[in-house]
């Protein structure tokens, strides 16, 4: 129910890894091997520090890259199988922090 693949500004490349949450527990044995045979063998599942749809809708609805990142790179919500509009800031979104900023050469 809750997808977010974060990417590389410049670049809109994926940064190697993505926030997916499952409504059910019983389909993670079924997502890796998924993505095991998407990606191979020495792709894997690790639980996140952050855990459950509100934990997530909390930690990025007022974060920074909400405000800077393209429609089609934004953290997603689904219901049902079908995409769900992402909640909107609670507050005056923060400026992007070091970790975030573009290179500049």
């Amino acid at each position: 129910d809750f997808l977010y693949v974060p990417i590389e500004f410049e670049s809109r490349r994926n940064l190697g890894y993505a926030f997916v949450n499952l409504s059910d527990k019983a389909a993670v044995g079924a997502l890796e091997q998924e993505v095991k045979a998407l990606l191979g063998a020495e792709a894997f599942l690790q639980p996140a520090k952050v855990n459950g749809l509100d934990a997530n809708v909390a930690r990025f609805r007022n974060s920074s890259v909400m405000g800077v990142l393209p429609a089609d790179c934004k953290p997603m919500l689904f219901r049902h199988g079908k995409e769900a509009p992402f909640p909107a800031p609670t507050k005056k979104l923060p400026p992007i922090g070091p970790r975030f900023r573009p290179v500049v050469e």
